[in-house]
């Protein structure tokens, strides 16, 4: 990882030794570089300023995130073959209209204190809305602005969190700097979480799926299966 402006700031993969190196180059072209090992601390704050993903995303290198991580409406956040280090108490958050991919990857906290967890991935669903198929949810979907957000989970493990996934609006230990924008209570239910062969470990509690239809005025009558699936999950 390089940087050329002043004062860079730069957040390492996880808590281990490395290497900084600063080179300095003077009007002539003449260079001196000078290096040092410093020894990266897990990130255990979590900071009130969200990271958005407001486009369609790929991460396949592990990543130390210290904020509430938003996936806005529209945008897919694929995670493929890394681990995502979260800090304790922040949370991804998945909008209406938002996907969540986790293939083969490891969602955790990077803090090694004691009785730190992160928050977990929450999903946004449209409580007037009836779910898609399952064939739609391996897709792709959600494809319209009103469809359910969807989390995504394969061959994954998640580890370390309050909640592993929920599809409710659950408090946030004092980072809740993110709530649902959908008026009245309930109209947020039915996000969904697809999860096959994962594993959820050490967390407190390993899924939270609120009730789906919900219950108010507009709700789905017909067609009303709820479509979250944990197949060959191993939770723990």
């Amino acid at each position: 990882t390089y940087a050329y402006t002043q004062n860079p700031v730069h957040t390492f993969p996880s808590s281990q030794p490395y290497t900084v190196c600063l080179t300095i180059k003077d009007e002539n072209g003449c260079t001196a570089k000078y290096c040092e090992g410093v020894a990266a601390q897990p990130l255990c704050d979590c900071l009130d300023d969200p990271l958005e993903v407001n486009g369609d995303q790929t991460w396949t290198s592990n990543q130390a995130v210290n904020h509430n991580l938003i996936v806005r409406a529209g945008n897919t956040l694929t995670l493929s073959g890394m681990t995502l280090n979260m800090a304790p108490d922040c949370k991804i958050y998945v909008e209406r209209r938002a996907r969540l991919e986790a293939l083969a990857s490891t969602l955790t906290t990077g803090c090694t204190l004691p009785d730190k967890y992160w928050s977990g991935i929450e999903v946004w669903g449209n409580g007037l809305l009836s779910h898609p198929t399952v064939g739609d949810i391996t897709s792709g979907y959600p494809f319209t602005t009103a469809q359910h957000g969807v989390a995504y989970l394969i061959e994954s493990k998640v580890s370390k969190a309050s909640y592993g996934a929920l599809t409710d609006n659950v408090a946030n230990t004092g980072h809740e700097t993110y709530w649902q924008p959908y008026g009245t209570w309930g109209n947020h239910y039915g996000g969904i979480v697809y999860a096959f062969k994962s594993t959820f470990t050490n967390n407190l509690r390993a899924a939270h799926i609120a009730a789906f239809p919900a219950n108010l005025p507009g709700a789905p009558t017909t067609n009303i299966g709820n479509r979250s699936r944990f197949i060959g999950c191993v939770i723990e």
